[in-house]
């Protein structure tokens, strides 16, 4: 009985530094990952009220932003090197 009152107590000390760490990381974001400043509010007030599932829905949230961030980028680059690769090629014809 003393282990699962101990293992308990892990489990809520563990929950409550991450959804305390879950706060802290959406005040520190910056104003342009989310769609506007209302939705930083928003997604601060769901990880307070909400606590636990709403730190565990903002870093699945974060997760998926960060993803299609990276593909955009990813995309923006590939069209950077074609576009150069083009250029190159155009440049080398007329020599």
């Amino acid at each position: 009985m003393p282990y699962l009152a101990m293992l308990l107590l892990g489990l809520e000390l563990f929950a409550g530094l991450f959804w305390l760490l879950q706060i802290i990381r959406v005040l520190t974001t910056d104003a342009e990952s989310f769609e506007d400043h209302k939705h930083k509010l928003l997604w601060f007030l769901v990880v307070v009220f909400v606590p636990v599932v709403g730190a565990i829905w903002f870093v699945v949230w974060r997760h998926q932003t960060s993803v299609k961030r990276a593909q955009r980028s990813a995309e923006r680059n590939a069209e950077e090197n074609v576009r150069s690769i083009a250029e190159a090629y155009r440049a080398e014809k007329k020599v």
